[in-house]
Protein backbone atom coordinates (compact mmCIF):
# COMPACT_ATOMS: atom_id res chain seq x y z
CA UNK A 1 0.00 0.00 0.00
CA UNK A 2 1.13 3.71 -0.82
CA UNK A 3 0.63 6.64 1.30
CA UNK A 4 -2.16 8.51 -0.37
CA UNK A 5 -4.55 4.94 -0.25
CA UNK A 6 -3.12 5.16 3.71
CA UNK A 7 -3.89 8.64 4.29
CA UNK A 8 -7.35 8.03 2.49
CA UNK A 9 -8.41 5.50 4.98
CA UNK A 10 -7.34 7.06 7.63
CA UNK A 11 -9.67 10.29 6.63
CA UNK A 12 -12.44 7.94 5.78
CA UNK A 13 -12.32 6.15 9.48
CA UNK A 14 -12.49 9.74 11.58
CA UNK A 15 -15.26 10.61 8.87
CA UNK A 16 -17.15 7.56 10.19
CA UNK A 17 -16.23 8.27 13.36
CA UNK A 18 -17.51 11.52 13.18
CA UNK A 19 -20.51 10.47 11.75
CA UNK A 20 -21.39 7.94 14.76
CA UNK A 21 -20.58 10.59 17.21
CA UNK A 22 -23.16 13.00 15.45
CA UNK A 23 -25.95 9.85 15.07
CA UNK A 24 -25.33 9.23 18.59
CA UNK A 25 -25.58 12.15 19.88
CA UNK A 26 -29.29 12.58 17.64
CA UNK A 27 -30.41 9.25 19.18
CA UNK A 28 -29.62 10.50 22.53
CA UNK A 29 -31.18 13.91 22.27
CA UNK A 30 -34.47 12.22 20.92
CA UNK A 31 -35.10 9.76 23.87
CA UNK A 32 -34.37 12.72 26.32
CA UNK A 33 -36.73 14.26 24.70
CA UNK A 34 -39.45 11.51 24.29
CA UNK A 35 -38.99 10.18 27.70
CA UNK A 36 -39.77 14.08 28.57
CA UNK A 37 -42.74 14.54 26.66
CA UNK A 38 -43.63 10.65 28.36
CA UNK A 39 -43.36 12.15 31.78
CA UNK A 40 -45.00 15.39 31.16
CA UNK A 41 -48.09 13.38 29.47
CA UNK A 42 -48.18 11.11 33.08
CA UNK A 43 -47.98 13.91 35.00
CA UNK A 44 -51.14 15.92 33.19
CA UNK A 45 -52.98 12.77 33.50
CA UNK A 46 -52.63 12.78 37.01
CA UNK A 47 -53.96 15.64 37.48
CA UNK A 48 -57.29 14.67 35.03
CA UNK A 49 -57.87 11.36 36.64
CA UNK A 50 -58.94 13.04 40.24
CA UNK A 51 -61.27 15.68 38.19
CA UNK A 52 -62.54 12.33 37.12
CA UNK A 53 -63.59 11.07 40.09
CA UNK A 54 -65.12 13.86 41.26
CA UNK A 55 -66.95 14.17 37.85
CA UNK A 56 -67.42 10.08 37.88
CA UNK A 57 -69.10 10.98 41.53
CA UNK A 58 -71.51 13.34 40.36
CA UNK A 59 -72.57 11.21 37.45
CA UNK A 60 -73.37 8.65 40.00
CA UNK A 61 -75.18 11.10 42.43
CA UNK A 62 -77.74 12.12 39.23
CA UNK A 63 -77.83 8.37 37.83
CA UNK A 64 -78.68 7.52 42.15
CA UNK A 65 -81.04 10.70 42.40
CA UNK A 66 -83.32 8.76 39.19
CA UNK A 67 -82.62 5.31 40.33
CA UNK A 68 -84.63 6.55 43.69
CA UNK A 69 -87.38 8.30 41.66
CA UNK A 70 -88.27 5.40 38.88
CA UNK A 71 -87.79 2.62 42.12
CA UNK A 72 -85.00 0.60 40.29
CA UNK A 73 -83.58 -0.69 43.39
CA UNK A 74 -80.28 -2.48 41.30
CA UNK A 75 -79.46 0.72 39.80
CA UNK A 76 -79.69 2.60 43.44
CA UNK A 77 -77.11 0.00 44.83
CA UNK A 78 -75.24 -0.36 41.63
CA UNK A 79 -74.73 3.76 41.70
CA UNK A 80 -74.01 3.62 45.79
CA UNK A 81 -70.88 1.00 45.44
CA UNK A 82 -69.56 3.40 42.60
CA UNK A 83 -69.65 6.72 45.10
CA UNK A 84 -67.92 4.64 47.88
CA UNK A 85 -65.42 3.31 45.36
CA UNK A 86 -64.45 6.72 43.58
CA UNK A 87 -64.77 8.53 47.54
CA UNK A 88 -62.31 5.55 48.42
CA UNK A 89 -59.83 6.37 45.43
CA UNK A 90 -60.07 10.12 46.11
CA UNK A 91 -59.44 9.19 49.88
CA UNK A 92 -56.27 7.07 49.00
CA UNK A 93 -54.91 9.87 46.66
CA UNK A 94 -55.18 12.21 49.57
CA UNK A 95 -53.09 9.81 51.58
CA UNK A 96 -50.70 9.28 48.83
CA UNK A 97 -50.39 13.19 47.96
CA UNK A 98 -49.65 14.18 51.74
CA UNK A 99 -47.13 11.79 52.22
CA UNK A 100 -45.00 13.23 49.63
Amino acid sequence: MNNSTLNNLVQQKTLVKKKIKEKSYYVKNSVKHSISKVTQKLQSNRKTNRAGNYLSILIALFILYTAWITSSHWLFWLDLASILSNSLLLFINLIKRSSY
